[in-house]
C-alpha cells in the first residue's frame, strides 16, 4: 500500500491511497506519471498530478505479502516503484536512515535529499504480516509524516514549516560523469529500465533478451499475458519478463532460440536487438527518419547473420546503431545497457 500527499485546497490536506498497488507499482498504463498516479484524488489539480511538484509518498509492504514481500531486489515491484518515488522527489536512491518502531512490527526506511532530514520517500516493512496496510496504521501515516507537510498556494511544499526544494541529483553512483547518463537517468524516470541495485545502474553491464523485451513492452504500454509465452520452459510466468515475452511472440516482435526455449537470461546480441527493434517498429509504427547507409561500409559486414540482415539495414539506417571506433558494426557483440537507454531516448524523441 503505497500513501501520497493530496491537495484539494490551499489549508486542506489528505493522505490518499492506494497509488496503484505493489507498492505503487506499474497497472499497465504508458507512460510512468499516469502508471503511478493514485486510484483515487481529491481533485484533477492535486500535486501528484504534477510531476514537477514534490510529493511525499510512503510506502508499506507486509513481510508476507505477495511478489515475494518486502524485499528491494532488481526486477521487484518494490524497487521499481521506490526507483520512480526517489527520481521524482530527487532524494537519493539508498535510504538515508532505518528506524524500528517501539512494538517492533514496523521497520522504516528514510530517503531525503542531500543536506536534509526531510523524508520525502519512506518503505516500511510491516513484520509477521501478510498485509501492506492495518487500520491502526492510519494514526501512525498521519501524525508522523503527511501533518508535518504544508503546502502553499504556488505548489511548494514545507516540512514543519521549512521550505523544502528539490534536489536534482545523480540516483545512480556508476553513472556520475559516463556518457549516457542522461539516457540512462531519463530510462529509469520513464520507468523503461531499473537500476541494478538502489544506487547501482551498471550501464557497461550487457543487456539481456528478456530485459529488452520486458523494456519494449513497457513503452508500448503492454499489460502482457505470460500464458502466451508458455510454449516456453526457460520463461517462468512469475519473472518479471514473463508477460512481455508472451505479448511480443503475439504481436511477432521476436521468437524464441528454438520452439521451446527463449533464453530471456542471456546477453543480447546487436543483431538480435536489431531484429527486435525492427519489428517494434513496424508494430508501433514509428516514423523514424532514415538514411540509407550501405552496410559494406562496415569491416564486419560480412559476419551479419542472413535473418538479421534487415533488421541491421534499419537501424543503420535511422541511426540507432552505428558503428565502433575501428570501422566495425560488431553484429555478434553485446548491447549494453548504456546502449540500450541511449537507443530508447531515440525511439522517444521520435
Amino acid at each position: 500500500m503505497t500513501w501520497a500527499l493530496g491537495l484539494d485546497a490551499t489549508e486542506l490536506f489528505a493522505a490518499i491511497a492506494p497509488v496503484g498497488h505493489n507498492s505503487g507499482a506499474r497497472r499497465g498504463s504508458a507512460t510512468r506519471d499516469e502508471a503511478l498516479a493514485p486510484t483515487e484524488h481529491l481533485s484533477a489539480s492535486t500535486p501528484e498530478n504534477d510531476p514537477e511538484l514534490l510529493l511525499p509518498v510512503w510506502s508499506f509492504k507486509g513481510e508476507y505479502d505477495v511478489d515475494g514481500g518486502p524485499e528491494l531486489t532488481a526486477g521487484s515491484t518494490n524497487l521499481e516503484a521506490m526507483q520512480v518515488w526517489t527520481a521524482r522527489n530527487g532524494v537519493s536512491a539508498a535510504p538515508s536512515a532505518t528506524s524500528t518502531d517501539s512494538t517492533g512490527r514496523y521497520q522504516t526506511s528514510a530517503y531525503t535529499a542531500a543536506d536534509s532530514n526531510v523524508p520525502l520517500v519512506q518503505y516500511t516493512v510491516v513484520e509477521n504480516s501478510p498485509h501492506a496496510y492495518l487500520p491502526e496504521e492510519a494514526e501512525m501515516i498521519w501524525e508522523e509524516f503527511f501533518s508535518k507537510y504544508s503546502r502553499a498556494a504556488d505548489g511548494s511544499l514545507y516540512y514543519e514549516g521549512q521550505l523544502v526544494e528539490k534536489s536534482e541529483q545523480t540516483q545512480f553512483t556508476d553513472l556520475d560523469g559516463h556518457w549516457a547518463q542522461t539516457a540512462a537517468e531519463n530510462a529509469v524516470a520513464q520507468g523503461w529500465l531499473n537500476g541494478t541495485s538502489e544506487t547501482t545502474f551498471e550501464p557497461d553491464t550487457a543487456a539481456t533478451r528478456g530485459m529488452v523485451v520486458t523494456v519494449l513492452g513497457r513503452m508500448a504500454g503492454a499489460a502482457g499475458d505470460a500464458s502466451a509465452a508458455a510454449q516456453f520452459t526457460d520463461v517462468a510466468p512469475d519473472m518479471y519478463y514473463a508477460p512481455y515475452i508472451g505479448w511480443a511472440l503475439q504481436e511477432g516482435i521476436v521468437s524464441g532460440t528454438s520452439s521451446t526455449t527463449f533464453e530471456p537470461e542471456l546477453d543480447i546480441t546487436r543483431e538480435e536487438f536489431a531484429v527486435m527493434v525492427a519489428n517494434y517498429a513496424q508494430y508501433a509504427d514509428l516514423a523514424l527518419a532514415e538514411t540509407p547507409i550501405s552496410l559494406d561500409r562496415f569491416s564486419d559486414a560480412g559476419s551479419i547473420s542472413s535473418w538479421a540482415q534487415e533488421g541491421m539495414q534499419y537501424c543503420v539506417d535511422t541511426g540507432l546503431l552505428s558503428g565502433h571506433d575501428d570501422g566495425s558494426l560488431a553484429p555478434q557483440g553485446d548491447l549494453t545497457r548504456a546502449e540500450l537507454a541511449t537507443i530508447l531516448s531515440r525511439i522517444s524523441a521520435a
